[in-house]
Order: C-alpha cells, then sequence, then structure tokens
C-alpha cells in the first residue's frame, strides 16, 4: 500500500500541470487520511501530513502561482477552485484524522506506540484557514488588478483596502461564531488573530 500510494503520488506530477498537481495533493492527502481511519497505519499520518505540508508550500510560497492562468471572472474563476478544493481537503483531512484518532481511544500507559498518537490534524486545519485567508486576498486583489494576471499591489487604494478590511472583518466573525457554535477555542482564537 505504501509502494502503490508513493507511485500514486509522483503519477500526480507526471500527469498533471500547474494548480491541478496542487489540486490532485491535497485530494489525495484527504484521501490518505481517510483511508487511516480503516487501516490506522501512523505511515498514513504522515504521508498525509507531507502531502498536506506540500500543497501548502505551493499554494503560499510560490509566486509562480499567480501566473499559472490569466484573470478570468471575478470571484467564480481558477482562483477559487485551485485554494478551494485544497482549503476543504484540509478541512476534510482535519476532520477525518479527529474522527481515526478519536475511534481508537485513549493511549495506554505501556504503549510504546504512543508518539504515534500525535495529532497533526490541527496544524491542517490552520492550513485549511490560512488557505481561505489567502483566497479571500487573492480574490480582491484579482477584482482590482488591471493587467493579464493577477497582481498583488501594496501601494493605497481606497476601495481596495475597504474591500480587504470588510473581507477580512467578515471572516473573523464568521471563525468567531463558527468557533462559539462549535465550542471551538482555536477557531476563537484564529478570529481574534
Amino acid at each position: 500500500a505504501a509502494i502503490a500510494l508513493g507511485f500514486v503520488a509522483t503519477a500526480v506530477p507526471l500527469q498533471l500541470d500547474r494548480q491541478w498537481i496542487t489540486i490532485g495533493w491535497a485530494l489525495e492527502a484527504a484521501a490518505v487520511w481517510w483511508l487511516f481511519g480503516t487501516l490506522p497505519h501512523p505511515g498514513l499520518k504522515y504521508f498525509g501530513l507531507g502531502l498536506f505540508i506540500a500543497v501548502g508550500v505551493r499554494l503560499l510560497a510560490n509566486p509562480e502561482v499567480l501566473r499559472y492562468q490569466p484573470r478570468g471572472a471575478p470571484v467564480v474563476n481558477w482562483l477559487l477552485y485551485t485554494y478551494g478544493v485544497p482549503a476543504l481537503c484540509c478541512l476534510a483531512g482535519t476532520y477525518l484524522l479527529r474522527r481515526a484518532e478519536q475511534r481508537r481511544g485513549a493511549v495506554p500507559d505501556h504503549d510504546y506506540l504512543a508518539h504515534d498518537r500525535q495529532h497533526p490534524g490541527p496544524v491542517v486545519g490552520l492550513l485549511g484557514l490560512l488557505l481561505v485567508f489567502w483566497l479571500i486576498n487573492l480574490e480582491i486583489a484579482d477584482y482590482y488588478s488591471l493587467g493579464r494576471y493577477v497582481e498583488l499591489d501594496l501601494s493605497r487604494h481606497l476601495a481596495r483596502d475597504l474591500t480587504r478590511s470588510f473581507a477580512w472583518g467578515l471572516y473573523a466573525l464568521t471563525l468567531l461564531g463558527l468557533g462559539l457554535w462549535r465550542v471551538n477555542r482555536g477557531l476563537r482564537i484564529v478570529s481574534l488573530g
């Protein structure tokens, strides 16, 4: 199974291009954590974590991602699925991993694999929230860009800055509301940030 997953992870960049590599890795990472729920091998958990980290690096630290495709329609464009699908995969993966860990139960004191019970789900959940935040900012930048590609212009522009402030406030209030409704302290802290 590990060899098959390695081949699948290698085949994704060979068969796909640009943002589709990232989307493929995100879907595969969520599928690996779903598989961890049925086959609780620690290698699956860390393989999925590695894929999620690769997705985060490709989307957050790669400046070439903005040159993958020309600008499209406002909001409903290639940015929405390029960042939205991986963000959903991160959040779904976090849920799947938490459910799998709860099914496994508590760690006995004599369990020599206790270090394998570390739960990387919150880190991936935070990555999903960062991807949504970055998507919001890119959609605003796309809307106010004048060129063929999305431009990250940091100069003062009243309408763009007000739109960004409003979107950030709405996102923070949404996270705060979800944090209160789900009794999730992490979401409340992220919303304050």
